[in-house]
């Protein structure tokens, strides 16, 4: 059986990360959950120790790296060249963003910031189903 790999997280709003982790817990998944404020710390982390994640789940407007730059970091980091790694922007913006090139490390969705509790269970369970090749329940 494959080791289960993390889903990572990237908000710099601390509400939001705990309603996405909330509603993580109450779904049947048991990947471990790596979240950050700082989508700057999360590049060195995931980089640094070559943590390499079944899914990046990432808000778009953030201070220091927006999360297009940091897309765009990762899909460049040579670590990750052999691994298919799903890329999902969340924003409060109403337009997405366009879709990114070619390559393993590809922008797969893009949602916007639910309020409710519910509607973002679902989306979250979505996104997840929609990946399940990778991610082992």
């Amino acid at each position: 059986m494959n080791e289960l790999r993390p889903i990572v997280l990237i908000d710099d709003d601390v509400d939001d990360i705990d309603m996405l982790v909330e509603a993580y817990k109450a779904l049947p998944y048991k990947n471990e959950l790596l979240t950050f404020h700082d989508s700057s710390e999360a590049y060195h982390y995931l980089t640094k120790n070559t943590v390499v994640p079944c899914l990046i789940i990432s808000d778009m407007l953030m201070p220091k790296l927006t999360g297009l730059e940091l897309y765009e970091k990762l899909r460049a980091f040579t670590g990750f060249k052999e691994y298919y790694i799903p890329f999902v922007f969340f924003s409060g913006a109403p337009v997405p963003p366009p879709t990114m090139g070619d390559n393993d490390l590809i922008m797969h969705y893009y949602f916007e910031k639910q309020c409710d509790f519910g509607e973002l269970k679902k989306l979250l369970d979505t996104i997840i189903r929609q990946h399940s090749a990778i991610i082992i329940q």
